[in-house]
């Protein structure tokens, strides 16, 4: 089987780029919280590197506390596009997985 291309990485659903979209919505669910998980915390790291020592606690603190509009303040004063970090880290997460299972597929 070929590797899909990063566009139809982008366009598929994760389930269906999987081949797992028949298993249980709760199977899904908790699936996808996973993945929104592991997302999160790939978008932490590639903050708190771009950041100082203080900035990175800071950041931290801010996102311990659930300071959502403090957060997107100081992200901002930073220089730092949210929307497009996380948007990065979720194509290149996709992307990762879709690469695992065609490597596991070829064997």
């Amino acid at each position: 089987m070929a590797v899909p291309t990063v566009g139809e990485i982008i366009a598929k659903d994760i389930f269906e780029l999987l081949k797992i979209e028949k298993i249980s919505d709760e199977q899904k669910q908790q699936l996808f919280q996973t993945m929104i998980n592991t997302v999160q915390a790939r978008v932490a790291a590639r903050i708190a590197a771009l950041l100082n020592e203080a900035e990175a606690k800071k950041f931290k603190d801010l996102a311990e506390a659930g300071k959502t509009d403090e957060l997107k303040d100081f992200l901002e004063k930073q220089n730092l596009d949210l929307q497009k970090i996380v948007g990065e880290e979720a194509i290149r997460y996709k992307v990762e997985i879709s690469q695992l299972i065609g490597l596991a597929e070829s064997k």
